[in-house]
C-alpha cells in the first residue's frame, strides 16, 4: 500500500473505504490494527482465484487472517469474529466496477482505483473515474496509480492501446493533494480530493 495514502486514512475517524479491483486485501487487514475502518472490496475475479498462490493452494494468511484480524494495538489486540468481520469488511467478487458503480449511492471518504484503470478502454476509464469522484464524501479522496508506458502484463488486448498518458489527464480533474511526479517510464500515483 501507498504509504501516503495509508497515512491518509489512519488520520480520518473510521473512514468508508471503497477499494475497486481490490484483489487480495491483505494489507487493509493489518491497516486496520492500526486505526478502525469500514472496508468494501469490489473485483471482478473470484474470490478462491485472488487468494490461492501460484501453486494453487488457498494463501494461510488469507485463511488465518479473514475473521482473526487483531485490533487495538498488538499489545492488548483481540481479534474480530466472523460477525464483526462482516460489519468491518465487505467483499463482492465476480462483481463488475462500473456495475457495482451504477447499483450504488453509497458515499466513501476513500475510493482507491489501484492499478486497475489499464483494463479498460479509454472511454470506460474515464466513466468509472467520474463515477467514483461523484461517490466521495465532501472531504473524501481517491488514489489513483497507473502503470507505466511499455506494461503489458495482464493488460488485454483492446482495439485502442492502452496509454498511460491518457490516464494521467485524469489528475487534472481533482484537488491534489499528493502525487508521485514520476516520468511517464515509472508507477504514476496521486491522491485528490474532488473539486
Amino acid at each position: 500500500m501507498n504509504t501516503e495514502l495509508e497515512h491518509r486514512i489512519q488520520q480520518l475517524s473510521s473512514p468508508k473505504i471503497l477499494d475497486l479491483g481490490c484483489g487480495d486485501p491483505f494489507t487493509f487487514f493489518n491497516l486496520f490494527q492500526l486505526c478502525n475502518f469500514t472496508y468494501t472490496g469490489v473485483d471482478k475475479r473470484a474470490e478462491h482465484v485472488i487468494c490461492r498462490k501460484p501453486n494453487g493452494k488457498v494463501a494461510n494468511y488469507w485463511i488465518r487472517n479473514k475473521y482473526q484480524i487483531g485490533i487495538n494495538g498488538a499489545e492488548n489486540s483481540r481479534y474480530l469474529d466472523a460477525d464483526e468481520f462482516s460489519k468491518f469488511f465487505r467483499f463482492h467478487f465476480e462483481t463488475d466496477i462500473l456495475n457495482y458503480l451504477s447499483l450504488t449511492s453509497d458515499k466513501h471518504d476513500v475510493i482507491i482505483l489501484s492499478n486497475i484503470l489499464h483494463f479498460f478502454p479509454k472511454e470506460i476509464a474515464k466513466q468509472t473515474y467520474k463515477h467514483c469522484l461523484s461517490r466521495l464524501t465532501d472531504d473524501g479522496v481517491i488514489y489513483v496509480s497507473v502503470f507505466p508506458d511499455g506494461y503489458l502484463y495482464g493488460i488485454p488486448d483492446m482495439a485502442e492501446p492502452y496509454n498511460p498518458r491518457d490516464l494521467h489527464e485524469l489528475k487534472l480533474e481533482v484537488h491534489v493533494l499528493w502525487a508521485n511526479e514520476a516520468s511517464i517510464d515509472e508507477m504514476y500515483q496521486f491522491i485528490g480530493r474532488a473539486t
